[in-house]
């Protein structure tokens, strides 16, 4: 097994190595582009109680949908340091880049807006080895790496240009942004990954899970239950403040006007046919359009993010 898994290991390093050299000034690690890795520090275990609570903070849902798969990766990345000169409208400003910033997902596999999440603390890294994938309770696998040194560095200078451009805008509306390189490196760090999949609306979703910092990503849901839950809730939290305000009395009559309203109202419409008829098809075509409305959510952020192969 351990032979195995050292074939798997030697060949995604084959195919990761850069087929086009980036033209940088010599520095410290340009020659070899040694394999490195964050350790692991949250467990699969631990990605499925982060996702029940990303579920109940960032969705209207009552109960997280069951996990339908859970897979456990080291997404390779490559990782870039330089000294950056901006300059715009006559001024010229000089800072020192690195962090997430700096950080590209080095695969084709998964969208990188998907990835953003899993961006860490490279200077934590280590030596890649074997070792660093036994223990888990979930079998780990390696992401191919498939972004190119040089496409990689396009999509950084992409990213730099539009911050520096945002960043200088107030003082300089309108003018023209140039960004340089110096003392830039790079490196190949493989940063670990906790992807939980479950289902909603007929689709397939995914929440991605930092194995360092535990942090987490998805796409937000919709549920009916769990709105007409919220609003619920809302409604509550008015009542006490209105008791708090007004005192408890307040609420009583409040409350027994509401009621009679609602209730008087209820019974008219229930009593209605056309509208009983109009409440069962309409709540059809809601959960008709939840279902769609679901996976437009998921191809819009998808296709913003979309790359092509170098």
């Amino acid at each position: 097994q351990r032979a195995g898994l050292a074939r798997m290991i030697a060949r995604v390093l084959r195919r990761s190595m850069p087929r086009a050299a980036v033209a940088m000034q010599p520095s410290r690690g340009m020659a070899s582009h040694s394999m490195e890795a964050l350790p692991f520090a949250v467990r699969a275990v631990d990605a499925e109680h982060i996702y029940e609570s990303w579920c109940r903070k960032s969705t209207p849902m009552l109960r997280p949908p069951p996990i339908t798969a859970m897979y456990t990766y080291f997404l390779p990345f490559w990782v870039f340091e330089a000294e950056l000169t901006t300059r715009v409208g006559g001024a010229v400003y000089h800072k020192f880049a690195d962090g997430a910033a700096m950080q590209v997902y080095g695969g084709h596999t998964f969208r990188r807006r998907m990835t953003e999440v899993l961006k860490s603390d490279a200077s934590r890294a280590v030596p890649f080895s074997a070792s660093m994938m036994d223990g888990m309770d979930n079998r780990v696998d390696i992401d191919e790496w498939s972004v190119f040194e040089r496409t990689a560095l396009d999509l950084i200078r992409e990213q730099v240009l539009q911050e520096e451009a945002e960043i200088h805008y107030d003082q300089h509306p309108n003018q023209e942004v140039e960004v340089s390189y110096t003392r830039l490196t790079s490196r190949r760090v493989l940063m670990p990954a906790h992807i939980v999949e479950y289902e909603h609306g007929g689709a397939t979703f995914r929440l991605f899970v930092n194995g360092v910092s535990g942090d987490a990503f998805g796409i937000e849901q919709r549920s009916l239950v769990g709105e007409a839950w919220s609003a619920v809730s809302a409604v509550g939290r008015s009542l006490k403040q209105l008791e708090q305000r007004f005192g408890p009395q307040s609420i009583m009559t409040g409350g027994l006007l509401l009621l009679r309203v609602v209730g008087s109202l209820a019974a008219r419409l229930l009593l209605s046919p056309p509208f009983f008829v109009a409440a069962v098809v309409g709540t059809f075509f809601y959960g008709s359009w939840l279902k769609r409305h679901a996976k437009q959510q998921q191809d819009a952020s998808y296709s913003e993010w979309a790359e092509t192969r170098a």
